[in-house]
């Protein structure tokens, strides 16, 4: 699965009832707050999960690709995907500009962190952020002062001072291969989902179809824990300790116990899939981007209970 083979606009054509269109990531707390990467409208949608529905407060970029910051309205995304949620800081992996963004909730303004708007060539050399290209960032994860981002297109994960603002390879030679070993040997083949239990930095693999995992620490090593399926989503589980995975395209939600590497699909469950994508957790409520079908589930941990939330005040 190649990462510039995998375009929105080359999948196939939606009915968007739900008025989102083919949702890629989520970002979801425990107050309630949930942002969706509306990929294919190039926007990021932002609200409240109130009962079985998601009220939408905010819509952040239009529907028409492109690449400006400034107010929500003004803003403009590219495939956004990956979503980092904290306070009111929501950061974006605006996959197609090769660009992470981050959104001010407060202010509703919208500016560039890291990257130029141009593909980086095969070769990323560290400096500072706004003076980096970047190369198809697909997901981000904060960690303390410092952000963490999958860089499908260089087969790296980078890591982003936030005091200082520069940027530099924190996993992966940038060969792709699946390799494991000390963090700047090993070699990784598009990663394209990051997830953390407070320990570790988990992260799907997608060329090798593999869940691996590396330390927080630079000189870390990375570890291969499983390498079977198709996965592009992965959220820790604080209601059962275990990592949960979209198994994008066996169209299933899988889990993992880090420890004994044991996978196991989520059964019974009460949807139909058509490939998720995006995962988040919150409290014992996992969120989950079913693509093709243009819509969020919340999905209890504990029971297994499967809700279809209704968007209001979306629109078309």
């Amino acid at each position: 699965m190649n990462q510039e083979a995998t375009s929105v606009g080359e999948r196939r054509e939606a009915g968007p009832l739900s008025g989102l269109r083919f949702p890629g990531s989520l970002a979801a707390d425990i107050e309630g707050r949930l942002a969706i990467s509306d990929t294919g409208n190039h926007r990021i949608v932002f609200g409240h999960v109130v009962g079985d529905s998601f009220e939408v407060q905010k819509v952040i970029g239009g529907k028409e690709a492109g690449f400006a910051d400034g107010s929500i309205g003004e803003a403009a995304f590219n495939e956004p995907q990956g979503l980092a949620l904290s306070g009111d800081m929501l950061i974006v992996a605006d996959r197609a500009n090769h660009a992470v963004r981050m959104v001010d909730l407060a202010s509703d303004e919208v500016a560039t962190m890291a990257g130029t708007g141009e593909l980086a060539g095969d070769t990323i050399a560290p400096g500072n952020a706004l003076d980096t290209s970047l190369r198809s960032p697909w997901d981000v994860l904060l960690w303390d002062y410092d952000l963490f981002i999958a860089m499908a297109g260089s087969h790296q994960i980078w890591r982003l001072d936030l005091k200082s603002g520069e940027l530099a390879p924190h996993a992966g030679s940038g060969t792709e291969l699946i390799t494991d070993g000390p963090s700047e040997t090993a070699a990784l083949a598009q990663p394209m989902a990051l997830a953390t239990d407070g320990e570790r930095l988990f992260f799907a693999d997608a060329e090798s179809s593999g869940v691996r995992t590396v330390g927080f620490e630079p000189g870390s090593e990375v570890t291969t824990l499983v390498a079977a399926g198709s996965f592009a989503g992965l959220a820790w589980g604080q209601g059962v300790h275990r990592l949960w995975i979209a198994d994008t395209y066996n169209h299933k939600l899988k889990m993992l116990e880090p420890d004994t590497r044991a996978v196991e699909t989520v059964e019974p469950f009460e949807a139909e899939l058509d490939e998720p994508m995006g995962l988040a957790s919150a409290g014992h409520m996992v969120y989950v981007a079913d693509t093709n079908q243009h819509r969020i589930l919340r999905v209890d941990q504990i029971d297994k209970r499967v809700v279809e939330l209704e968007p209001i005040g979306l629109g078309d």
